[in-house]
């Protein structure tokens, strides 16, 4: 699956130079058929993303699970 956002903001974080929080929009989603479920939608269970948390750190979605919303109607 590729992702490609547009940048929304950075926002400086302490003192510390080159920490940030940056925040973007997902503008475009493509995934190959593979990763899709009966409905086409993205199943999660197929794909891990990985995002990079700072410095050399890296996490992933490698466990996931549903939670409800606190206050989504029912």
């Amino acid at each position: 699956a590729h992702l490609e956002c547009v940048l929304y903001s950075i926002t400086p974080l302490g003192k510390a130079p080159g920490v940030n929080l940056v925040i973007g929009e997902v503008v475009h989603f493509a995934a190959t058929d593979e990763a899709l479920d009966a409905q086409g939608n993205l199943d999660p269970s197929k794909v891990e993303f990985l995002a990079r948390m700072g410095g050399p750190t890296y996490s992933s979605t490698a466990h996931h699970w549903p939670m409800e919303r606190p206050g989504k109607p029912t």
